[in-house]
């Protein structure tokens, strides 16, 4: 496609100096002005969204007091809109938040894990706990949870706890503590984590072939993966496809 200078008359209507494109025929000169077009509508109607969010009101007795909301303008194109109250955040924050959100969608764009520090690493106020349970370590059926806090609030946890839940089975804690004292706990999450492994390697070993089509994320942590298509593929129609073709290969 050509862009001329100078004057020019089209079907009787004037052409300035950088208003004529030309195209391979007709079809392709609609679809480009249709295409323009609809990127034009897309692109008032997502600045029309992100000035509604702008201007709505926070409830501070309900909160949340951070919004997000992520619009899909076109294929690979997205933005993200992020509307804080001031009581929330400020200066140094959120230039925090957007050094931490480039560093996110970098890894995760790669198929890498987070590169950030442990939230923990960072609280220098005694004020984050993690929160974690054995049925999704050991087995479904072992309902002991558990939560790690920092000094300041050992002691209010505990005493709430006595007030609202104390019914966490005495054995099965004594059991726990010997299972991760003697080491029968590390030595569980490495032999699970070796054979995880050997599924994510056979997975990626089996889609090797459609590599030129499809990208297998996320193999390097954790129990989930998904596949990245080629955009020119129809994603929902293989997902059809597999639909229909799983279950007969997995009963034969």
């Amino acid at each position: 496609m050509t862009r001329p200078t100078g004057a020019t008359g089209v079907g009787g209507v004037a052409a300035g100096s950088g208003m004529l494109a030309a195209a391979c025929g007709t079809d392709a000169a609609l679809a480009l002005a249709s295409r323009t077009l609809a990127e034009t509508e897309r692109d008032a109607e997502a600045r029309r969204i992100a000035q509604a969010e702008r201007r709505a009101r926070f409830d501070l007795a309900q909160g949340p007091l951070l919004r997000a909301r992520l619009l899909c303008l076109r294929e690979g194109e997205h933005w993200l809109l992020l509307t804080m109250h001031h009581i929330a955040t400020d200066g140094w924050s959120v230039g925090v938040l957007w050094r931490e959100l480039a560093v996110l969608y970098a890894a995760f764009h790669a198929g890498q894990p987070s590169p950030l520090p442990a939230l923990a690493g960072l609280d220098e106020s005694g004020c984050v706990a993690y929160i974690g349970t054995f049925s999704k370590v050991l087995m479904p059926s072992l309902r002991v949870g558990y939560l790690v806090a920092p000094p300041p609030l050992r002691e209010r946890i505990a005493r709430l706890k006595r007030l609202t839940d104390y019914h966490t089975p005495w054995p099965l804690q004594r059991a726990m503590t010997t299972f991760i004292v003697e080491g029968h706990l590390e030595r569980h999450i490495r032999r699970m984590r070796r054979h995880y492994g050997e599924k994510r390697a056979a997975l990626h070993a089996a889609l090797a072939s459609v590599s030129d089509r499809a990208q297998l994320r996320g193999l390097d942590a954790g129990l989930h993966v998904f596949l990245e298509l080629d955009a020119a593929l129809d994603a929902e129609d293989i997902a059809r496809r597999a639909a229909r073709t799983l279950p007969s290969r997995i009963a034969a």
